[in-house]
């Protein structure tokens, strides 16, 4: 994700949403930005424990820090056993929080 406001940003809530043929919703999940998980956990945490980890801004890599104007961090959604038929997908932003500027 990129701050593209003219002010800092935090605790960005992103939401994928999978479609199938018919172009209808098949799955949706959110997750907060800035927490990504290793292939590691990815194999051997239960679908609770990778929810958490990712909504959870201290639990990853310093995740979820205050985005300036231009900044980005990366993102993760991940579905438990995702359908099969998925023909499409879209990812938006849907929640933000106004930050605390930065000390520089």
């Amino acid at each position: 994700v990129v701050n593209e406001f003219p002010q800092p940003v935090s605790m960005i809530t992103v939401e994928a949403v999978l479609y199938g043929q018919d172009q209808k919703v098949i799955a949706s999940n959110c997750q907060t930005a800035g927490n990504q998980l290793t292939p590691l956990q990815l194999s051997v945490l239960d679908k609770e424990a990778m929810a958490s980890r990712l909504a959870d801004p201290e639990k990853e890599q310093g995740a979820n820090v205050t985005l300036l104007p231009g900044a980005s961090a990366p993102f993760m959604v991940v579905f438990d056993s995702p359908p099969n038929d998925v023909s499409e997908f879209y990812v938006a932003i849907v929640d933000a929080q106004k930050g605390v500027p930065l000390p520089r």
